[in-house]
């Protein structure tokens, strides 16, 4: 009866070397000085939330509330650290590290910028139709969305009608 999991030496180094390979990339100096980085800073927001918590024994209200922020600041420091980890993997799997997502639009953004991905053409097609006056400028369209507001307290912000055009 023969094992799937019994390899031969020869298996054995071909798994070692690209485990060191996959590990080895994460012991060069910059990525050291992140690890280390992560964990001193690890380290100090919970040295900092002991301190606070041993401070609001003593009767201070306001060190209550750091005691439990402290910790959750170390482990966004963990939760980076782990991001940029599984990143680099991905990059070395020839993965898209890259977000499927849109980025977001602003609602004072002109209607005729470039998109993400247009071609020299198009780039050339929007800078000709390019049409600026006053009105359509990004600042004078928040500015008036201020004015908006200022002259109607009563209303909520979403339900700004826009520049009138």
């Amino acid at each position: 009866m023969s094992s799937n999991l019994a390899a031969g030496p020869g298996d054995a180094l071909d798994i070692g070397s690209a485990y060191s390979g996959n590990v080895a990339r994460f012991f060069t100096p910059g990525w050291v000085l992140r690890h280390v980085l992560m964990v001193v800073v690890t380290a100090g927001c919970f040295g900092m939330a002991y301190w606070q918590w041993t401070r609001a024994l003593e009767g201070s209200m306001l060190s209550w509330g750091y005691s439990f922020q402290w910790p959750l600041f170390g482990l966004a420091a963990v939760a980076l650290w782990v991001r940029e980890v599984q990143m680099t993997l991905r990059e070395s799997r020839g993965e898209s590290v890259q977000s499927e997502e849109p980025p977001l639009v602003s609602p004072f953004d002109r209607g005729d910028t470039v998109p993400v991905g247009a071609t020299s053409e198009q780039r050339v097609l929007v800078a000709a139709t390019d049409t600026v006056t006053g009105t359509e400028d990004a600042a004078d369209s928040y500015n008036h969305y201020l004015a908006w507001l200022a002259a109607n307290p009563d209303r909520r912000p979403t339900e700004y009608p826009g520049v009138p055009t």
